[in-house]
């Protein structure tokens, strides 16, 4: 009878032992090295130092300088096409006419590559003013994280959290970061972001991706329009 007992009560112990043993598990993973996770909303250190202003300003004024240089561009294509139109109008011989639509085409290419190119410079620029402010906020970033011993700082732009106790280091952030991002200093530095950096401890999520920002400051619809 003993022994029965002793084999009935043999599988709690157990379930005790398998349910300390994870409680320990659990303990070691979540105190005893916990990774410390901060926020940083990167919109508001570009709005609150000034950076997303002066890039929205500058892209303005390259919008209009490039529109006011396409107006100039299709003034002169225009005129152009139309010379030939009538010119194609009043020949006789189709090789006169092959050669002049052909003339006409090579002209509606040419200004299409010069409205591409237009754009595609205005959005190369955009993408050298983020990638300069990332290049230069990164290390204050830094600085702040070592500080607050976080291990992993996030954008709640772009990303859920799920956690309450995360601390926020956007005001330390921009505290540090105001001297680095003076108006003296252009908005564009290609010294600093064609210079990849070495990889070490802190690195940020783009780094694998290419030179973009941290996650690029959001701007009005009107400022991010094309020529």
């Amino acid at each position: 009878m003993s022994d029965s007992q002793g084999r009935g009560r043999w599988p709690i112990v157990e379930l005790i032992y398998v349910a300390g043993l994870a409680i320990l598990l659990i303990y070691a993973i979540f105190f005893m090295n916990p990774h410390r996770v901060g926020v940083l909303d990167v919109a508001r250190v570009a709005r609150e130092t000034g950076v997303l202003d002066r890039m929205q300003r500058e892209e303005r004024g390259l919008q209009d300088e490039a529109r006011e240089r396409l107006g100039k561009l299709q003034q002169a294509h225009i005129q152009k096409v139309n010379d030939l139109s009538r010119k194609l109008k009043n020949a006789v011989s189709e090789p006169e006419k092959t050669r002049i639509q052909g003339e006409i085409d090579s002209l509606q290419d040419a200004f299409q590559q010069s409205v591409t190119a237009a754009r595609q410079n205005l959005q190369r620029h955009e993408a050298q003013m983020f990638a300069t402010f990332r290049k230069r906020l990164m290390p204050q970033v830094e600085k702040v994280a070592h500080k607050r011993r976080l291990d992993i700082v996030l954008d709640p732009a772009t990303t859920v959290l799920i956690t309450k106790k995360t601390p926020d280091i956007t005001a330390d952030v921009v505290a540090a970061a105001r001297d680095v991002f003076s108006p003296s200093q252009p908005l564009v530095d290609l010294s600093l972001i064609e210079t990849r950096q070495p990889v070490g401890k802190w690195t940020g999520a783009a780094d694998d991706q290419g030179e973009e920002p941290l996650a690029a400051p959001v701007q009005p619809a009107k400022a991010r329009q094309g020529p």
